[in-house]
Protein backbone atom coordinates (compact mmCIF):
# COMPACT_ATOMS: atom_id res chain seq x y z
CA UNK A 1 0.00 0.00 0.00
CA UNK A 2 2.11 2.94 -1.23
CA UNK A 3 1.14 6.46 -0.19
CA UNK A 4 0.56 7.54 -3.80
CA UNK A 5 -0.11 6.14 -7.26
CA UNK A 6 3.16 7.73 -8.34
CA UNK A 7 5.21 5.86 -5.72
CA UNK A 8 3.47 2.56 -6.45
CA UNK A 9 4.18 2.90 -10.16
CA UNK A 10 7.85 3.73 -9.50
CA UNK A 11 8.26 0.69 -7.25
CA UNK A 12 6.64 -1.56 -9.86
CA UNK A 13 9.17 -0.33 -12.41
CA UNK A 14 12.04 -1.52 -10.20
CA UNK A 15 10.67 -4.92 -9.14
CA UNK A 16 8.17 -7.48 -10.37
CA UNK A 17 5.01 -5.47 -10.97
CA UNK A 18 2.18 -6.18 -8.55
CA UNK A 19 -1.34 -4.77 -8.21
CA UNK A 20 -1.53 -2.15 -5.49
CA UNK A 21 -3.90 0.23 -3.77
CA UNK A 22 -2.54 3.66 -2.87
CA UNK A 23 -3.48 4.91 0.59
CA UNK A 24 -2.40 8.39 1.62
CA UNK A 25 -0.47 9.41 4.71
CA UNK A 26 -2.61 10.27 7.71
CA UNK A 27 -3.17 13.66 9.36
CA UNK A 28 -3.98 14.35 13.00
CA UNK A 29 -6.99 16.57 12.36
CA UNK A 30 -7.31 17.45 16.03
CA UNK A 31 -4.30 19.71 15.28
CA UNK A 32 -4.67 20.42 11.58
CA UNK A 33 -8.16 21.72 10.93
CA UNK A 34 -9.77 24.93 9.76
CA UNK A 35 -9.96 27.78 12.30
CA UNK A 36 -11.09 30.90 10.38
CA UNK A 37 -10.45 33.42 13.17
CA UNK A 38 -6.73 32.66 13.37
CA UNK A 39 -5.48 34.24 10.09
CA UNK A 40 -2.52 36.61 10.22
CA UNK A 41 -3.59 40.15 9.14
CA UNK A 42 -0.67 40.23 6.67
CA UNK A 43 -0.90 37.71 3.82
CA UNK A 44 1.34 34.86 4.92
CA UNK A 45 2.84 32.00 2.94
CA UNK A 46 4.29 29.09 4.92
CA UNK A 47 6.98 26.56 4.05
CA UNK A 48 7.73 23.62 6.36
CA UNK A 49 10.64 21.26 5.74
CA UNK A 50 14.06 20.05 6.83
CA UNK A 51 15.53 22.78 4.59
CA UNK A 52 17.49 20.18 2.61
CA UNK A 53 18.64 20.69 -0.98
CA UNK A 54 15.70 18.62 -2.23
CA UNK A 55 13.23 21.11 -0.71
CA UNK A 56 14.75 23.87 -2.86
CA UNK A 57 14.41 26.69 -0.33
CA UNK A 58 16.86 28.76 -2.38
CA UNK A 59 14.38 28.57 -5.26
CA UNK A 60 11.56 29.76 -3.01
CA UNK A 61 13.67 32.72 -1.87
CA UNK A 62 14.45 33.62 -5.48
CA UNK A 63 10.71 33.64 -6.22
CA UNK A 64 10.12 35.77 -3.11
CA UNK A 65 12.67 38.26 -4.43
CA UNK A 66 10.76 38.50 -7.72
CA UNK A 67 7.46 39.03 -5.91
CA UNK A 68 9.09 41.58 -3.64
CA UNK A 69 9.85 43.72 -6.70
CA UNK A 70 6.16 44.32 -7.40
CA UNK A 71 4.53 44.19 -3.94
CA UNK A 72 5.37 44.23 -0.24
CA UNK A 73 2.06 43.15 1.31
CA UNK A 74 3.11 39.60 2.22
CA UNK A 75 5.39 37.52 4.40
CA UNK A 76 6.87 34.04 4.06
CA UNK A 77 7.26 31.89 7.14
CA UNK A 78 9.94 29.18 7.05
CA UNK A 79 9.57 26.43 9.65
CA UNK A 80 12.42 23.97 10.07
CA UNK A 81 16.08 23.69 10.95
CA UNK A 82 17.89 27.00 10.47
CA UNK A 83 20.52 27.00 7.76
CA UNK A 84 23.16 29.74 7.63
CA UNK A 85 23.52 29.49 3.85
CA UNK A 86 19.78 29.99 3.42
CA UNK A 87 19.79 32.96 5.81
CA UNK A 88 22.71 34.53 3.92
CA UNK A 89 20.91 33.99 0.60
CA UNK A 90 17.83 35.80 1.95
CA UNK A 91 20.07 38.66 3.06
CA UNK A 92 21.83 38.71 -0.32
CA UNK A 93 18.45 38.97 -2.08
CA UNK A 94 17.36 41.71 0.33
CA UNK A 95 14.20 39.82 1.33
CA UNK A 96 14.88 39.26 5.03
CA UNK A 97 12.16 41.79 5.88
CA UNK A 98 9.66 39.61 3.99
CA UNK A 99 10.78 36.33 5.60
CA UNK A 100 10.60 34.81 9.08
CA UNK A 101 12.88 31.86 9.87
CA UNK A 102 11.59 30.40 13.12
CA UNK A 103 13.59 27.17 13.28
CA UNK A 104 12.41 23.84 14.65
CA UNK A 105 9.30 23.90 16.82
CA UNK A 106 6.83 21.46 18.39
CA UNK A 107 4.08 19.69 16.45
CA UNK A 108 1.46 21.78 18.26
CA UNK A 109 3.27 25.02 17.39
CA UNK A 110 3.53 23.97 13.74
CA UNK A 111 -0.25 23.53 13.61
CA UNK A 112 -0.79 26.97 15.16
CA UNK A 113 1.46 28.66 12.59
CA UNK A 114 -0.33 26.81 9.79
CA UNK A 115 -3.70 28.07 11.01
CA UNK A 116 -2.41 31.65 10.96
CA UNK A 117 -1.13 31.30 7.39
CA UNK A 118 -2.95 31.73 4.09
CA UNK A 119 -1.06 29.51 1.62
CA UNK A 120 1.41 26.62 1.83
CA UNK A 121 4.43 26.48 -0.49
CA UNK A 122 6.32 23.33 -1.47
CA UNK A 123 8.99 23.61 -4.19
CA UNK A 124 10.65 20.20 -3.86
CA UNK A 125 12.64 18.50 -6.58
CA UNK A 126 11.01 15.16 -5.66
CA UNK A 127 8.32 13.84 -3.27
CA UNK A 128 6.65 10.49 -2.65
CA UNK A 129 3.58 12.36 -1.42
CA UNK A 130 4.06 15.08 1.26
CA UNK A 131 2.67 15.08 4.76
CA UNK A 132 2.85 18.87 5.03
CA UNK A 133 0.66 19.31 1.94
CA UNK A 134 -1.98 17.06 3.52
CA UNK A 135 -1.77 19.06 6.77
CA UNK A 136 -2.14 22.35 4.92
CA UNK A 137 -5.17 21.10 3.01
CA UNK A 138 -6.84 19.78 6.17
CA UNK A 139 -6.26 23.22 7.69
CA UNK A 140 -8.01 24.86 4.73
CA UNK A 141 -4.92 26.30 3.05
CA UNK A 142 -4.59 26.43 -0.73
CA UNK A 143 -1.22 25.00 -1.77
CA UNK A 144 1.39 26.00 -4.32
CA UNK A 145 3.60 23.01 -5.12
CA UNK A 146 6.07 21.80 -7.69
CA UNK A 147 4.62 19.22 -10.04
CA UNK A 148 6.44 16.20 -8.60
CA UNK A 149 5.58 12.70 -7.38
CA UNK A 150 2.38 12.08 -5.48
CA UNK A 151 1.70 15.78 -4.87
CA UNK A 152 0.25 15.96 -8.38
CA UNK A 153 -2.55 13.67 -7.17
CA UNK A 154 -3.45 16.07 -4.33
CA UNK A 155 -3.69 19.48 -6.00
CA UNK A 156 -6.42 20.66 -8.37
CA UNK A 157 -7.62 24.11 -9.44
CA UNK A 158 -9.98 24.20 -6.46
CA UNK A 159 -7.25 23.84 -3.82
CA UNK A 160 -4.06 25.25 -5.28
CA UNK A 161 -1.60 25.65 -8.13
CA UNK A 162 1.06 23.30 -9.51
CA UNK A 163 4.26 24.69 -11.01
CA UNK A 164 7.22 23.12 -12.75
CA UNK A 165 10.02 22.06 -10.44
CA UNK A 166 12.85 24.62 -10.45
CA UNK A 167 10.82 27.19 -12.44
CA UNK A 168 11.21 30.12 -10.06
CA UNK A 169 9.40 32.55 -12.35
CA UNK A 170 6.36 30.26 -12.48
CA UNK A 171 6.43 29.98 -8.68
CA UNK A 172 6.56 33.77 -8.33
CA UNK A 173 3.62 34.13 -10.74
CA UNK A 174 1.64 31.50 -8.79
CA UNK A 175 2.27 33.34 -5.51
CA UNK A 176 1.08 36.61 -7.02
CA UNK A 177 -1.94 34.93 -8.63
CA UNK A 178 -3.00 33.29 -5.39
CA UNK A 179 -2.72 36.56 -3.49
CA UNK A 180 -4.87 38.30 -6.10
CA UNK A 181 -7.49 35.54 -6.22
CA UNK A 182 -7.44 34.22 -2.66
CA UNK A 183 -11.10 35.08 -2.04
CA UNK A 184 -12.13 32.73 -4.85
CA UNK A 185 -10.95 29.67 -2.90
CA UNK A 186 -13.49 27.93 -0.67
CA UNK A 187 -11.31 27.34 2.40
CA UNK A 188 -13.98 25.41 4.28
CA UNK A 189 -14.46 23.06 1.33
CA UNK A 190 -10.70 22.54 0.96
CA UNK A 191 -10.53 21.53 4.62
CA UNK A 192 -13.63 19.33 4.52
CA UNK A 193 -12.52 17.46 1.40
CA UNK A 194 -9.06 16.81 2.84
CA UNK A 195 -10.28 15.69 6.26
CA UNK A 196 -12.67 13.25 4.57
CA UNK A 197 -9.65 11.66 2.85
CA UNK A 198 -6.72 11.98 5.26
CA UNK A 199 -8.04 11.88 8.84
CA UNK A 200 -7.29 8.88 11.07
CA UNK A 201 -10.84 7.62 10.56
CA UNK A 202 -10.78 8.02 6.78
CA UNK A 203 -7.43 6.29 6.29
CA UNK A 204 -8.42 3.51 8.71
CA UNK A 205 -11.53 2.83 6.61
CA UNK A 206 -9.41 2.62 3.46
CA UNK A 207 -6.96 0.18 5.06
CA UNK A 208 -9.78 -1.99 6.42
CA UNK A 209 -11.38 -2.05 2.98
CA UNK A 210 -8.16 -3.37 1.43
CA UNK A 211 -7.74 -6.11 4.05
CA UNK A 212 -11.40 -7.12 3.75
CA UNK A 213 -10.99 -7.39 -0.01
CA UNK A 214 -7.90 -9.58 0.42
CA UNK A 215 -9.69 -11.80 2.95
CA UNK A 216 -12.68 -12.24 0.63
CA UNK A 217 -10.43 -13.15 -2.29
CA UNK A 218 -8.64 -15.78 -0.18
CA UNK A 219 -11.98 -17.38 0.71
CA UNK A 220 -12.70 -17.82 -2.98
CA UNK A 221 -9.44 -19.72 -3.60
Amino acid sequence: MPVSESLGTEVNQMVVAKPFTAIANVVDTSYFCRVPIFKNPIFQFIHISDMSENKNVFGILNAVALLNQIRKDFRVLFVGKKNEMILKHAEHLNVKDQCDFIGEISYFEVAEYVKKSHVGILFSKSESQSCVVLEWLCSGLPVISSRVGGVVELIQKSNGILVDSNDENELYCAMNELMNNYSKYDLNQISEDAINKYSYQAVARQIMSVYQSIAENRKEL
